[in-house]
């Protein structure tokens, strides 16, 4: 390598360590791949629901969904919601401007 910057530690890695070494980073990338996976199918609500925030484009769609009007309403089932103020104005938002299912048509 000319000059090792830290946006190219894997491929210092690969000088240093070689295949060994490379295979050690994707190793640890796909335990931590494999570990978070893991943890999100088992976030599930009371009713087996699967628990989550989508983020699309760095967008919140749950947001997005209630701010068109496509969703009716946020259910607090006392959890903690991290988001769901933003969720609560998007849809009070949509009501206002009579988008998706609160327009008039």
């Amino acid at each position: 390598m000319p000059e090792p910057h830290n946006d190219f530690i894997f491929s210092i890695i690969g000088e240093e360590f070689g295949l060994v070494g490379c295979t050690v980073v994707i190793g640890l990338f796909l335990i931590l791949i494999f570990q978070g996976l893991n943890v999100a199918a088992k976030a599930k609500d009371k009713y087996g629901r699967l628990l989550a925030w989508v983020f699309v484009d760095g967008e919140l769609l749950q947001k997005k969904l209630a701010q068109e009007g496509l969703v009716e309403k946020f259910y607090d089932y006392g959890y903690d919601y991290t988001y769901s103020e933003l969720i609560i104005n998007a849809d009070k938002e949509a009501r206002v401007e009579n988008r998706g299912i609160y327009s008039q048509n």
